[in-house]
């Protein structure tokens, strides 16, 4: 048997947590009341970090987005013009006009849906990589896809 002194934890979602001083070894000679202890330990451990409500991401309130005129932020797609609307609005109706969703069309695409919805608000640019599988998977003609390209090119 070890005695082992007492130490702070990290945990793996980051809290840090004091182990009290203990002896190592105890349960493998202890037999089945110190596993039966130990168990129990655990399980109350166990459900005292499920968390309270306050800390239940389903029952807290949502977080309030950012105000819209913040520094550095994006302007609404109203507020876009030019060739990035046009691109950021042929690509959104390219993929209602097929019926998908964002995820949908992201899974088919091999696009994450965080992307897809940037380059459908302007927020971001695709490359022409992922404008070329866009718009296979939307089924967009030869025309459709250059006009893509051509807006993307506009946009540097």
């Amino acid at each position: 048997m070890v005695r082992v002194r007492g130490h702070w934890r990290r945990l793996g979602d980051g809290r840090l947590v004091w182990i009290r001083p203990h002896v190592r070894g105890a349960v493998a000679k202890g037999g089945g009341i110190g596993v039966a202890i130990i168990l129990v330990v655990v399980a109350v451990a166990f459900l005292r970090g499920l968390g309270t409500p306050d800390d239940d991401p389903i029952a807290s309130p949502s977080p309030q987005p950012p105000p819209a005129a913040a520094a550095g932020s994006a302007p609404p797609l109203s507020a876009l013009n030019g060739p990035r609307a046009a691109l950021a609005e042929t690509l959104r109706r390219a993929r209602e006009g097929k019926g998908f969703t964002v995820e949908e069309a992201g899974r088919r695409a091999g696009v994450a849906p965080p992307d897809l919805t940037g380059f459908e608000r302007g927020l971001s640019l695709p490359t022409t990589q992922e404008l070329d599988v866009l718009a296979h998977v939307y089924g967009l003609s030869r025309g459709d896809w250059d006009n893509l390209i051509i807006l993307r090119s506009q946009l540097g």
